[in-house]
């Protein structure tokens, strides 16, 4: 019995064809895309429980995120909450719950992530000396910037350049002409 190796190309066409074949099995519907049997209960924010872990009574607007499961709210008021908006894009509600419920929420199927909805304000300090203990938001806290702002290094973003992708820009806005506190803005490119 005599063997005789295969061509290089016979080779290379064997893989390619067994690649494609993985590649078709691993993208069929199956085990993989069934949702766990015994699925973890959502993630509530640090933010949500630091913030309200003093007086646990009251409400507390939150950011419900959920899985691609569907929802009605129904679990919200359930919990004794109410529903202020419906993001579907982002498959997200906005609601006022109580705060002894977060937890007993988040634990309802299909919730992904509580998280506090922070009221955002307008900044008034100067923006080159921030002081950590004056920002008016909880956003910077949840990223914990202040260690960034105020560390050694003090990261503030000089020399980064942002790109905004929004269809409601308005290149006639003032930190879009040269009138921004930090120098000029610009607006290169409007769709």
């Amino acid at each position: 019995m005599s063997f005789t190796r295969p061509s290089p190309r016979a080779t290379r066409f064997g893989l390619a064809v067994g690649a494609s074949l993985a590649l078709f099995a691993a993208s069929l519907p199956g085990a993989a895309a069934a949702p766990p049997s015994n699925p973890r209960a959502g993630h509530v924010d640090p933010i949500v429980k630091k913030k309200f872990a003093a007086d646990a009574r009251g409400d507390v607007q939150v950011i419900i995120t959920r899985d691609h499961s569907g929802s009605d709210d129904a679990d919200v008021r359930r919990h004794g909450g109410r529903v202020l908006q419906k993001l579907n894009l982002a498959n997200t509600t906005v609601a006022v719950v109580p705060v002894k419920q977060v937890d007993a929420l988040a634990s309802e199927p299909g919730i992904v992530r509580i998280s506090y909805d922070t009221p955002v304000s307008v900044q008034t300090l100067d923006p080159l000396s921030l002081a950590s203990a004056q920002l008016q938001t909880a956003y910077p806290a949840a990223v914990d910037a202040s260690t960034q702002w105020n560390g050694a290094r003090q990261l503030r973003g000089t020399g980064v350049g942002v790109a905004i992708i929004d269809s409601g820009v308005r290149s006639s806005h003032p930190d879009f002409q040269g009138g921004s506190l930090l120098g000029s803005g610009r607006l290169l490119n409007v769709l």
